[in-house]
């Protein structure tokens, strides 16, 4: 006859097997789960700051919700600065929201926080490098290849950078 004890003790070393054996998957879909949220709440923040940076000009406008992504529509044409100002706003508005974010989640002490720092990273420097060329570009027949190839740069620079972090992460094994 075993103790209640001991029945405790069986029934956590089979929970932490089966936790060891799909741990590494788990963190990696929780990291995934954490840069699509970042990604939805980027592209919110980033229209967002299209939207109040027209408003200061006194330019109205409204924002259209894309299956990928978001546009800015103004109901008026603004001179070729203010468009400038605005253009930019966007993404250097949500870099530094996601600055702030990053900031926060390294300067903390949580298990979660690597998730936050590298979704914030990721998608912070995607929308500083996309708000540059959006400013400098957009009425560019190539701004699209153009964009497109310096994201997957800053996409893969933030990805390496955090690659030791991110293999340790989620190599380890919560006790």
């Amino acid at each position: 006859m075993t103790s209640d004890n001991e029945e405790l003790v069986t029934f956590k070393q089979k929970i932490n097997a089966i936790g060891s054996k799909y741990h590494t998957p788990i963190t990696l879909l929780g990291l995934l789960i954490s840069v699509f949220i970042f990604y939805i709440f980027g592209l919110t923040v980033h229209e967002y700051f299209h939207l109040r940076i027209a408003d200061c000009f006194g330019i109205s406008g409204y924002i259209n919700f894309t299956w990928f992504g978001g546009v800015f529509v103004s109901h008026t044409i603004p001179s070729e600065p203010v468009s400038f100002i605005i253009k930019i706003a966007g993404g250097l508005g949500t870099a530094f929201v996601m600055l702030l974010l990053w900031a926060y989640a390294r300067w903390t002490c949580s298990k979660w926080d690597l998730n936050i720092e590298f979704a914030t990273a990721f998608i912070g420097s995607v929308h500083l490098v996309y708000g540059i060329f959006e400013g400098l570009f957009l009425e560019s027949e190539s701004f699209t290849i153009i964009s497109v190839i310096a994201m997957t740069v800053v996409s893969i620079v933030v990805s390496v950078i955090y690659f030791d972090d991110i293999l340790e992460y989620v190599q380890s094994v919560d006790d």
